[in-house]
């Protein structure tokens, strides 16, 4: 009996040995500065996102009774690992340049056609992070160093139908989108931010690592 369990205990030993030996070599992988290719990405469905004001009429709604596309943004993120010795984790930053594409269904004197506005920007966040098997790294992002910029000057506009309002009606459209998207699109990017838990299906080949965020597959290249 006593021998049972001795073997039990050792075969215990073993696996746990194991799965530490798996952290730690995926910790080692990782560590360092990884650039991704630009990726696209769709903002998660439960995110309630903050309407442009020319997508609504005086009663808050929409003309055609339609919630407009779901938000996309494409990105390439830049992603520093930095070990903190003697463990299988650390801190991390993210950096990215981002291009956020959002339907607006416009109310006004010059048209009213489904529009598209695309604005760019910068993202940046940090925290820590912990390699917890061979291809899962737990994240925890501090809300406080997350830091979301809008260039309003980036903004374009992509009508679905072609138009024969007065070019300074549809300047003035593009003012009014503009004086409005930073507070649309900030917060559906913190809140995205904010839902980062951990990184899955994570894989380091050479130079090359591949992993999931959320619903997103990115391909990274050591810096």
């Amino acid at each position: 009996m006593k021998a049972k369990f001795l073997i039990g205990i050792a075969a215990l030993a073993t696996i746990g040995f194991t799965a530490c030996d798996k952290s730690a070599k995926l910790a080692g992988d990782v560590e360092g500065t990884w650039t991704a290719q630009k990726t696209e990405m769709f903002f998660e469905k439960g995110h309630k996102e903050k309407p442009y004001n020319e997508g609504r009429d005086q009663k808050g709604h929409r003309p055609d009774g339609k919630q407009g596309m779901r938000p996309t943004m494409e990105y390439a993120p830049t992603i520093t690992f930095t070990r903190t010795q003697g463990t299988n984790g650390g801190t991390l930053t993210i950096s990215a340049n981002y291009e956020v594409t959002q339907g607006v269904n416009v109310i006004d004197t010059v048209l009213t056609v489904p529009v598209k506005a695309s604005v760019g920007g910068t993202v940046t966040a940090a925290g820590t992070w912990q390699a917890k098997d061979d291809d899962e790294i737990s994240v925890i992002l501090d809300a406080s160093k997350t830091s979301v910029t809008v260039n309003p000057s980036s903004l374009t506009l992509n009508y679905a139908t072609l138009t024969d309002a007065p070019a300074s009606g549809l300047e003035t459209l593009k003012k009014n989108v503009a004086n409005n998207i930073a507070s649309t699109v900030t917060p559906m990017i913190q809140h995205h931010i904010g839902q980062i838990r951990k990184f899955d299906d994570v894989k380091v080949v050479g130079n090359t690592m591949t992993m999931e965020i959320g619903k997103t597959k990115l391909k990274f290249s050591r810096k």
